[in-house]
């Protein structure tokens, strides 16, 4: 017998003329659990990947960017091209680290090259991170977070398709199947990232999910044209369709409350990235520097 839990959030990608979110994290008030009545595991087929690194948040406690001189493990990243994105993603954590916007150019002269709204390197430092925070991962507090495998490092989206998905699978040390799926569509900007989780043991797994999108403050706010443009946060709620979190009010004093549905981003010049939750259940949204 499986019993399974599902999981699912998404991450927009699009051009914006409002301003958004630093760093947001949301979690069900009740956490999802999946108990098993059998005692049989099924490995799946699925490797029992180590965990590397300790980078889960805690509460309003945000990851620490990446040392000056660590090296980004490129080996481990997943390559994913559509119509109208380039996506990089981790195999540790499964976090997007690369977000290229096909259809925007760079610079005029340089027509092939997109924007990069999303990116890793030191200096810039800006991705999308979403999680199962459990003392049996993948995402653990003192183990850290899983490395998952996938079938390809290299995923397109063919010509005769409309959808095209990539699927990251991880087993826990006890049994646990764990598959984080990422979705994406033709012509479309959104990213749908979702869970299924598989217990066929004895003992009871319980997590939490968590999203986030962390940003190192920028240096200059001025936009492709050269006029100064917005780049911070901002936050949907039910009663305020937009409230505006700047670097300067992150830093002042911290933003946290409890709604149902919303959501929370981050903008930069023109384009903003987004998680959107389920509209359905409570949220809690907080900022960290």
């Amino acid at each position: 017998m499986k019993d399974a839990l599902n999981v699912r959030t998404l991450l927009l990608l699009a051009l914006a003329f409002i301003g958004m979110m630093l760093y947001s994290e949301w979690q069900a008030e009740h956490p999802p659990q999946v108990t098993a009545e059998t005692h049989a595991v099924s490995e799946n087929g699925l490797p029992r990947a180590t965990i590397e690194d300790n980078s889960i948040p805690v509460d309003d406690t945000s990851v620490a960017l990446p040392a000056p001189d660590q090296k980004i493990d490129t080996s481990k990243l997943i390559l994913v091209e559509t119509d109208l994105l380039k996506i990089k993603i981790d195999k540790k954590g499964g976090d997007i680290v690369y977000a290229e916007l096909k259809a925007y150019p760079a610079k005029k002269d340089t027509p092939e090259n997109g924007f990069v709204l999303l990116d890793r390197a030191q200096e810039r430092f800006y991705i999308a991170q979403t999680g199962l925070s459990s003392a049996q991962g993948p995402d653990s507090q003192t183990t850290g977070r899983a490395l998952y495998q996938s079938s390809s490092d290299h995923h397109v989206l063919s010509a005769t398709d409309d959808t095209l998905q990539v699927v990251l699978n991880w087993m826990s040390q006890e049994g646990v199947s764990f598959k984080k799926i990422f979705t994406f569509k033709r012509d479309s900007y959104l990213v749908d990232v979702g869970y299924e989780v598989n217990n066929t043991t004895s003992q009871t797994w319980q997590g939490k999910f968590y999203g986030q999108i962390q940003r190192k403050a920028p240096e200059s706010s001025k936009g492709l044209t050269g006029m100064h443009t917005y780049e911070g946060g901002a936050l949907f709620t039910p009663e305020k369709k937009f409230k505006k979190v700047s670097f300067s009010d992150m830093q002042s004093k911290a933003f946290k409350e409890t709604i149902q549905g919303g959501w929370a981003a981050m903008v930069e010049h023109y384009f903003l990235a987004a998680w959107v939750p389920n509209q359905e259940a409570q949220h809690t949204y907080y900022t960290s520097i």
